[in-house]
């Protein structure tokens, strides 16, 4: 696992099995969340909880911010554990209705399932959009230099489709290089948003890309390879890869020197590679560096 600093912006994309779960903290220790899978490949367990393990091993009480992409369980079941946080802001798609929310726990006959969905809703019913600039993580003095920002896109697609279409994107953009952490976005999705100036303008130069969909098939659209090819891909996947494209990632990528293989990827999975690690900065001489780690050489 990298050497952390206090300048530097550590981002850590957990073994979820088939899920997404992200944790990065920032340049002045702020905490940041993406999504809330659970499980891990390397120990064969389901029951891996990310969120326990940053508070266990490293005291990690508070989250500043939390960015749940779409109500999927595979990105949203280890929601239960927040109880052992203060959550100071969050970021979800309010596209997807308060009463959509209800309906599927009005559908779901696994009590387990339900209780996921159940804190979900009591989330977004209860959260306060206004932000004060104390707990604002879109300014860049209160992440130290960490600049955030999200997409929304809200095509119009088949219920059935749209807590998948109307996937939450993220860039985070820290000493000039700049990563995109997409959900389970497919087709509609990045149509929608390519249709965005400003969002065709984020695309370019991004250096970090977190594969939509798990790598699948249903998350690639080639047309967003015209305003970059990025440095690294990254796919948090699980065994099940029935529509698994990693070749065809890799035909976009450059490929980025992972630290503990010694050698180029192009593309990393955390079904082979474990825990990925990235540590973004300055070195000594005052040059940016990108870093890359794996759990698994």
């Amino acid at each position: 696992m990298p050497t952390r600093n206090k300048n530097s912006l550590d981002i850590t994309f957990w073994d979820v099995q088939h899920g997404n779960a992200i944790f990065i903290k920032t340049p002045n220790r702020k905490t940041i969340i993406q999504d809330l899978g659970v499980g891990d490949y390397s120990e064969w367990s389901i029951n891996f909880s990310p969120l326990e393990h940053i508070k266990r091993t490293r005291q990690v009480y508070s989250i500043d911010h939390l960015i749940l992409t779409h109500p999927h369980l595979d990105h949203v079941e280890d929601i239960l554990n927040l109880n052992l946080f203060k959550v100071n802001t969050i970021s979800y798609p309010n596209s997807i209705t308060e009463r959509e929310i209800q309906n599927k726990i009005n559908i779901e006959v696994d009590p387990y399932k339900k209780s996921i969905y159940k804190k979900y809703l009591y989330l977004i019913e209860n959260y306060s959009p206004s932000i004060s600039n104390s707990y604002n993580p879109f300014l860049l003095s209160y992440s130290g230099g960490l600049e955030i920002k999200i997409y929304a896109p809200k095509p119009s697609v088949e219920l059935s489709y749209k807590e998948n279409e109307h996937s939450l994107t993220t860039f985070i953009l820290y000493a000039g290089y700049k990563v995109l952490l997409s959900g389970d976005n497919g087709t509609a999705s990045w149509k929608y948003l390519l249709n965005n100036q400003y969002f065709r303008n984020d695309l370019k130069e991004t250096d970090i890309f977190l594969a939509s969909h798990h790598g699948r098939r249903s998350g690639y659209f080639e047309n967003i390879f015209k305003f970059f090819n990025p440095k690294l891909t990254i796919i948090s996947d699980g065994s099940v890869r029935e529509t698994s494209i990693t070749d065809i990632y890799n035909s976009h990528t450059k490929g980025w020197y992972i630290q503990n293989q010694n050698k180029k990827r192009k593309c990393l999975t955390t079904r082979y590679d474990g825990a990925i690690y990235l540590k973004i900065g300055y070195n000594s001489y005052s040059k940016r560096v990108l870093n890359v780690w794996t759990q698994n050489k």
